[in-house]
């Protein structure tokens, strides 16, 4: 459905485009276009956020997203802090035998 909207959204900036093209418009009306047309995608962008949020927290509130979220969160943390350790270890080094 999101892919469906988006592509409806990117054949009417694409025709809205060929359109001005050859009509020579001015720049105020150019900007006018614009403003019509994002004011025409804002509510398909809501209902497109709304879909893809409420998905998102489906698929969070499943225990199994839970548990390899926490576990991804405690990796991510661990490797990082390591990764800190060692790397300020061999750049106090480095600077310790004047490299």
């Amino acid at each position: 459905m999101i892919k469906k909207i988006c592509l409806c959204v990117l054949i009417l900036l694409f025709a809205s485009v060929c359109l001005a093209q050859d009509q020579k418009m001015t720049p105020e009306q150019q900007q006018a276009m614009i403003q019509q047309q994002m004011n025409a995608m804002t509510p398909m962008f809501g209902q497109m956020m709304r879909v893809m949020m409420t998905a998102a927290f489906d698929v969070l509130s499943q225990p199994e997203s839970a548990e390899k979220l926490a576990s991804f969160t405690r990796n991510y943390y661990y490797y990082s802090a390591t990764f800190f350790v060692h790397n300020h270890y061999d750049i106090c080094y480095s600077l310790s035998q004047g490299v």
